[in-house]
């Protein structure tokens, strides 16, 4: 029975690489890894030229001149953003994305519809401060749900809140002797 299930493996398998297109060094247990793999790299490039469009995608030069201000900014706020690695990622990657993204297809827009080269940049460049905020604003959604209801800004501005609150507790009860301290002494430092 072996004997006959080898030939119709090799011959489903040579069928089945003619219908995906995978090559014979595809064939192997990283098979799935490197299907999936390629997969999702054709759509994310496909996915970016509909956005980005062919004439761009044919110019890197271009395309990074573009999007180094967007990128420039992500990054800028990525560093700023207190928090753990995984916030300030959220925070620069969203916020270039967004800018860089919406203002390219913006421009592309512009162009599509007959403005010219310099009416085009603005409106690429109007997009991005657009889509710069709500690329914070999906940020901040995303930093919310992973800390548990409050961005690491709102955290820090919650602590600092906390401590000039006990900081006018203290100097409340020091002036007013409320507590059982004399106020001289707390005043001087000598409680």
């Amino acid at each position: 029975m072996a004997i006959f299930a080898a030939p119709l493996l090799t011959k489903a398998l040579a069928f089945g690489k003619g219908l995906t297109g995978i090559g014979a060094k595809m064939i192997g247990p990283k098979m799935g890894a490197q299907v999936a793999g390629e997969a999702s790299r054709r759509f994310a490039g496909k996915a970016l030229e509909g956005i980005v469009g062919k004439e761009l995608m044919s110019k890197p030069g271009e395309l990074a001149f573009r999007l180094a201000p967007d990128v420039m900014f992500g990054t800028m706020s990525g560093i700023t953003t207190p928090g753990d690695l995984g916030n300030k990622l959220i925070a620069g990657t969203t916020q270039a994305l967004g800018g860089g993204l919406t203002g390219i297809a913006a421009g592309r827009g512009a162009r599509a519809i007959g403005m010219g080269e310099r009416a085009a940049g603005m409106v690429d460049l109007g997009a991005s401060f657009a889509g710069d905020m709500m690329g914070m604003q999906v940020g901040d959604a995303l930093m919310r749900a992973k800390g548990g209801g409050t961005t690491p800004w709102e955290r820090q501005q919650m602590e600092a809140d906390a401590q000039y609150r006990a900081q006018l507790e203290d100097e409340f009860r020091r002036k007013y002797g409320v507590g059982g301290q004399d106020p001289f002494l707390a005043d001087n430092g000598l409680v």
